[in-house]
């Protein structure tokens, strides 16, 4: 089968009582292409078509990889030059659909999400939010070709200052905005695979750090501050609303690094005082419903965390007496704890009441205390494979990556180590090597 050809859309075969086809003839070709309406005395009907000097009259059609497509053009050199290069750009490998420009950003989302078969449902989940409220209010109706590079830095740009259209107001994290691209790049990355587009204007752009960006680490007295006033929270009306578990819940968090999503899956039978660890085996997570399930831990694989000594009494009047299944930290029903109903009524009153300050731009979210625990465990020696276990990243690079700076400089111990331990003997002490140089004087010409 043919890749490309060029048709006729004036003339078109006749055919005889026998069947036989009979092409027009080139005078009568040559006559349409110079004065159709003069022509059209002396081209019989049968040789004209119903569009016979309307429009475009050379039409390429080619086999795309998605399916037939065409292209009009007025002039018979114009669709030889095309043809040619379609055939070429097929052969090679180098075929664009040359209207999938014209697709917008919201076509080529809702193709990209439904070859999304297997991933996790929390995963789809965020990049449903991420599009529904940065990329769609801004890209959706906007044709593929029309984007550049300099257009998606400028959105990054305004996402950082919170001056990007959407639903979320203000500046948005730079980790945030680094999730929102990678979105966007995925997108346009399926619309090249699809060959709507030549090359991803999102590829290689990087997100800058900004202030607001800057992990926030808990001290130890601030943690046992907040715990403490957790505990004994009241409302504006007298009436208590913290609880021992509250505290509990704030230093598990602060002296395990567990996710907060990890802690309000916690079932009573993942307590293991035998080997006084704790296995994390699933998480809270978004669905694509909007509701919350459980799934398994970030990356996909269960851990187990060590528990500190000073917690076990702790635990255990959460514990004892309770069904292996149960909820560790249950609601007053017994179900899972809601962690943001958790965080709006405990977590921010207890900073507040520990003397932490937050403002609107810089609230200090729970988050900071797995990072608190980083923090305590590089200074306790911690090395990035054993934190790295612990956290549940995916590698240790990513440990690194994240909490570098945290890790004191030993050049010098290394290097006096390393000098003690193996540096070979000093010249001087060398039986070979004279005290004054390799001649044994300390004059090279010899003379006292």
């Amino acid at each position: 089968m043919a890749k490309s050809w060029i048709d006729d859309a004036w003339l078109r075969d006749a055919v005889d009582r026998d069947g036989n086809r009979i092409p027009p003839t080139a005078a009568m070709r040559r006559a349409a292409g110079a004065d159709p309406e003069k022509a059209k005395k002396t081209i019989p009907p049968e040789h004209r078509t119903a569009r016979y000097g309307k429009g475009s009259r050379w039409v390429v059609y080619w086999n795309a990889p998605d399916g037939r497509r065409r292209k009009a053009f007025r002039s018979r050199a114009d669709a030889e030059a095309f043809r040619a290069g379609m055939e070429d750009d097929l052969r090679s490998g180098r075929y664009i659909d040359p209207r999938g420009g014209e697709r917008t950003v919201a076509d080529a989302y809702r193709e990209w999400i439904g070859t999304l078969v297997n991933i996790k449902e929390s995963t789809a989940a965020s990049y449903e939010s991420a599009y529904r409220t940065t990329i769609g209010p801004k890209w959706a109706g906007t044709p593929l070709g029309a984007i550049d590079r300099s257009m998606v830095t400028a959105w990054v740009r305004d996402l950082l200052d919170g001056n990007a259209p959407g639903p979320l107001k203000g500046p948005l994290a730079a980790s945030t905005v680094t999730q929102r691209l990678f979105v966007l790049t995925m997108i346009l990355d399926h619309a090249v695979r699809m060959r709507l587009i030549p090359a991803n204007p999102a590829s290689g752009i990087r997100v800058r750090a900004t202030p607001s960006t800057r992990v926030r680490y808990l001290t130890a007295d601030q943690i046992r501050r907040t715990a403490d006033a957790a505990e004994t929270l009241v409302s504006p009306h007298g009436r208590r609303i913290g609880s021992r578990r509250d505290r509990t819940m704030i230093l598990l968090l602060a002296y395990t690094g567990m996710r907060d999503g990890e802690l309000a899956a916690l079932r009573v039978g993942d307590v293991r005082y035998r080997s006084r660890r704790i296995h994390i085996t699933k998480t809270v997570t978004l669905q694509r419903d909007g509701r919350l399930g459980e799934g398994t831990p970030k990356n996909g694989k269960s851990r187990r965390v060590p528990i500190p000594g000073f917690l076990i009494r702790d635990l255990r009047e959460l514990t004892d007496g309770r069904p292996a299944d149960a909820y560790l930290f249950a609601n007053a029903k017994g179900g899972r704890i809601h962690i943001g109903s958790w965080v709006r009524r405990i977590w921010h009153p207890a900073l507040a009441a520990a003397g932490i300050r937050e403002t609107p731009q810089a609230r200090v979210t729970v988050h900071a205390l797995r990072h608190s625990y980083t923090s305590m465990a590089i200074a306790a020696g911690a090395d990035p494979k054993t934190l790295q276990t612990i956290l549940g990243h995916s590698s240790a690079r990513i440990t690194l990556d994240l909490y570098a700076d945290l890790w004191p400089d030993r050049m010098d111990q290394v290097s006096d180590r390393i000098a003690e331990t193996f540096a070979p003997p000093s010249p001087a002490m060398s039986p070979k090597c004279p005290p004054n140089g390799p001649d044994g004087g300390g004059d090279p010409s010899g003379t006292a």
